[in-house]
């Protein structure tokens, strides 16, 4: 496990996490002007929106790190690994963010929370269908895509915009999880059965 933890840059990546989640308590309840492309004009929204790619990218980083040849020839079950600790990345976010949230330092902790939640699970799905190298450009397009193109002419979000949700939107917080864990399945069904070591004797 510390070979692991090691070769992932695990310490690096808990900084990045961490600057991500001081960053989201501090700014994301600020706003931004984005070009509305289907509402015309300018609208704003959430830093929030943006902000979570921070963390996504610490943690795309933390998957693809180790070249393939070395998780192929492990015996030890590194995508299992991954998920675990995606998992315990993705839970400490909505916590941290729902306590921000319910003692009133930030109401916009959990939105931007569920956001970073929502977009890993876009990351893994890109692991899966575009490559490790490229799966960022999953939740990077679809976070610009948002911004441009998630508001009706009226300035309400469409119901696939839910980065653009307050963090009250019940329906919001339940796309994101669940877009997470259909890309935790998608990488767990990556894993390749244990190599057992070969008996010498």
């Amino acid at each position: 496990m510390s070979i692991f933890l090691k070769a992932r840059r695990t310490k690096a990546v808990t900084g990045v996490m961490m600057l991500t989640v001081a960053l989201v308590a501090v700014l994301s309840g600020m706003q931004i002007p984005a070009l509305n492309i289907l509402g015309g004009g300018k609208s704003y929204v959430p830093v929030g929106v943006l902000l979570p790619l921070l963390g996504v990218a610490g943690l795309v980083s933390f998957m693809t790190n180790v070249p393939g040849e070395l998780e192929i020839t492990a015996v030890r079950p590194v995508q299992w690994y991954n998920a675990i600790a995606i998992s315990v990345a993705a839970l400490s976010v909505l916590v941290i963010g729902a306590l921000l949230g319910v003692s009133g330092l930030q109401a916009h902790a959990f939105a931007a929370a569920r956001n970073l939640v929502g977009y890993m699970g876009l990351a893994m799905l890109g692991q899966k269908l575009v490559g490790r190298h490229a799966a960022i450009l999953f939740p990077v397009v679809f976070a610009f895509g948002t911004m441009t193109a998630g508001r009706r002419p009226g300035g309400h979000p469409w119901p696939w915009a839910w980065p653009l949700f307050e963090s009250e939107h019940v329906p919001a917080a339940v796309v994101a999880v669940a877009v997470f864990l259909v890309g935790l399945l998608v990488m767990l069904s990556r894993a390749r059965p244990v190599r057992r070591p070969r008996d010498v004797s």
